[in-house]
């Protein structure tokens, strides 16, 4: 999803960040890149909404349109403690 006015998308980001991240591995070949990337955006996500939510885990579950339940299992699942930075 695109918003107006934004210069570069969230998909754009993420396109580049993979691009740069396989320069980097040069002639190494990735393994389980899809799980890496899945991985370290959802961990980044979840830290940045939990932050910007003033760790209310109530409004960043509805942030992110999952129930508190859901947010607590991802927290949990990551290591990821509710004032985490």
């Amino acid at each position: 999803m695109t918003r107006k006015g934004l210069e570069h998308t969230l998909h754009d980001y993420v396109q580049l960040a993979v691009k740069d991240y396989l320069q980097q591995m040069g002639d190494q070949t990735p393994d389980n890149l899809y799980q890496l990337v899945i991985s370290e955006t959802e961990t980044a996500l979840l830290k940045t909404v939990l932050q910007y939510a003033d760790y209310n885990q109530r409004k960043a579950a509805q942030f992110l349109g999952i129930s508190r339940g859901t947010l607590r299992k991802k927290l949990k699942e990551y290591g990821i403690h509710s004032s985490d930075e």
